[in-house]
């Protein structure tokens, strides 16, 4: 609800969505479309952290990981470690997003 929320706020202006949740990210980097202006995801600072969180630029995200990433991507979230859920014995995300963008190249 939160991310769609930031989706339908977008077309109107340049919109930041601050949360703290790897899924927040991976559903924006799905619901982004070229028809919006930009969305910026800001992770909630954590206690007494000196550091100031990262900004994510959610168009640049998606291309930089590219459609068929961003497309896949909640599936390999869920299925292989995800916050609620244990990876799948010896398969990690990183081997997944390999071979998901591997088979979409040839």
């Amino acid at each position: 609800m939160v991310v769609l929320t930031a989706i339908q706020h977008a077309p109107a202006a340049t919109t930041e969505l601050i949360g703290d949740d790897t899924d927040i990210l991976l559903l924006l980097c799905y619901h982004m479309s070229d028809k919006i202006d930009d969305i910026y995801y800001k992770p909630e600072s954590k206690g007494m952290t000196k550091k100031a969180p990262r900004c994510w630029e959610i168009k640049l995200v998606k291309k930089t990981l590219g459609n068929d990433i961003c497309l896949h991507g909640l599936f390999i979230h869920a299925i292989l470690s995800c916050d609620t859920m244990s990876q799948v014995y010896g398969v990690g995300k990183g081997v997944s997003l390999k071979n998901i963008k591997s088979e979409h190249i040839r």
